[in-house]
């Protein structure tokens, strides 16, 4: 079985061992074979000839509003209650309210742009852009959302936002 494929050693191999099978899956899965029958080395890409496999879709699962309150009523006043709050009201995923930063909250116009997300790159967590450019959009918030002043006496990195006139 082929383990490296560079065009001196597949150039000087015979035409008719690069058409068997063996040696056209080899090279399939080096990614290969493109340039293998750019030399003429091999007639065509079987693989291509293969379906790829189904991957099942799960559909997605949801609190009821019943959930939603038991949720809300369990975290309390725990640290993050503003955050599942938030999370709850407006259907963010995780890496995007894990994302948020004062600047993409505009009380004036009771708005949030959701621009970054929180992701672990390398185990080190780092912002990163939505993966789509439909994630990267302005939410209207709605008018029971947690109150923006409240601190917690275990989140010391706490800001107040700015101030907004009305």
């Amino acid at each position: 079985m082929l383990v490296r494929s560079r065009p001196a050693t597949t150039i000087g191999m015979k035409a008719p061992m690069m058409q068997s099978s063996m040696a056209v899956s080899a090279l399939a899965g080096l990614g290969q074979v493109g340039q293998e029958m750019k030399w003429g080395l091999v007639t065509r890409n079987v693989a291509t000839l293969v379906e790829p496999p189904r991957v099942p879709r799960h559909e997605m699962r949801f609190l009821s509003p019943a959930g939603a309150r038991t949720l809300l009523a369990a975290a309390g006043r725990e640290r993050l209650e503003a955050l599942y709050t938030v999370d709850l009201a407006l259907g963010l995923r995780q890496g995007e309210s894990l994302g948020l930063r004062w600047e993409d909250v505009d009380f004036a116009a009771n708005t949030l742009r959701v621009r970054y997300a929180r992701q672990r790159v390398d185990g080190a967590l780092q912002l990163v852009e939505p993966k789509t450019s439909q994630s990267r959009r302005t939410l209207i918030m709605p008018p029971r959302s947690p109150p923006p002043s409240r601190r917690t006496a275990s989140d010391k990195s706490w800001s107040e936002p700015p101030a907004t006139a009305g």
